[in-house]
């Protein structure tokens, strides 16, 4: 297999890392919050300090790839984010297990920047960057959707760590993966830039690209607050207002995800 195929690969299996643990949480929420006895605002807060630890990591993970290499981003990332995950799996009390969420975004961050990043660096065209692109989207959504639907009778049995070490042991394939393989110091600009139409001028395509990247983002940000929003307490609902079981809670869950990640 070359190395192209193999880098793509570890970044697949690094999205469908994500779809199933973005669905893990939501599913082991209620359960989380009986074992450690957090009110609403605690695992809130927890939620939200995960998301600021992810955008800097997004941050960071930039920096990383630009001096080190997308190894190194890959590696740090994988690291940080098993870290943290191990910490709110072994303390049984409200500020480890935010600072245990804290340390997994941020690591969650840097990891899908090292991920993300192998597809410019070894795809020439703008065509199939853009299907691989759309490959890794994917690989997201099937681990989301796939999660509740396998895991559903698993996590039933109110015993939530099981799940997360399952995911802490394909973490750890993944990186052990990426560490065997030998990147160099690749980079995402390690191809050659995709050439652009000089038609226009900067100084006349800069002011309304400007406009319309604040637009496009503030539009993302938007959606994917609302997505994560929706997905991340409807199972809570479910069980606690509907009276749902968890394996209920989590066929919906899936069937959320699924809808999304088409309409997506």
């Amino acid at each position: 297999m070359s190395f192209e195929r193999r880098l793509l690969g570890i970044s697949l299996l690094g999205m469908l890392f994500f779809g199933t643990i973005d669905a893990l949480r939501s599913i082991a929420t209620p359960m989380i919050q009986t074992d450690l006895q957090l009110n609403y605002w605690q695992i809130s807060l927890a939620f939200t300090a995960g998301s600021v630890g992810y955008l800097t990591g997004s941050f960071a993970g930039g920096l990383v790839v630009d001096r080190t290499g997308l190894k190194t981003a890959t590696l740090v990332g994988a690291a940080a984010s098993g870290a943290g995950i191990f910490i709110y799996l072994m303390f049984k009390s409200p500020l480890p297990f935010i600072a245990g969420f804290v340390i997994a975004g941020f690591g969650n961050g840097v990891f899908e920047i090292g991920l993300n990043g192998a597809v410019p660096a070894v795809v020439a065209s703008a065509k199939d960057r853009t299907r691989y692109f759309n490959w890794l989207h994917g690989f997201y959504g099937l681990g989301a959707t796939g999660l509740p639907l396998i895991g559903a009778r698993a996590l039933s049995t109110g015993e939530w760590r099981s799940g997360y070490w399952a995911e802490l042991a394909f973490l750890g394939s993944i990186a052990a993966m990426a560490a065997l393989l030998r990147y160099g110091k690749l980079t995402p600009g390690g191809q050659e830039s995709v050439p652009t139409s000089g038609t226009l001028s900067r100084s006349r395509s800069r002011l309304p690209m400007s406009y319309l990247l604040i637009s496009l983002l503030a539009a993302i940000g938007a959606y994917v607050m609302a997505e994560v929003g929706f997905s991340t307490w409807s199972p809570t609902y479910l069980v606690e207002v509907r009276g749902l079981s968890i394996a209920e809670a989590s066929y919906y869950l899936s069937g959320f995800f699924s809808s999304s990640r088409r309409a997506g």
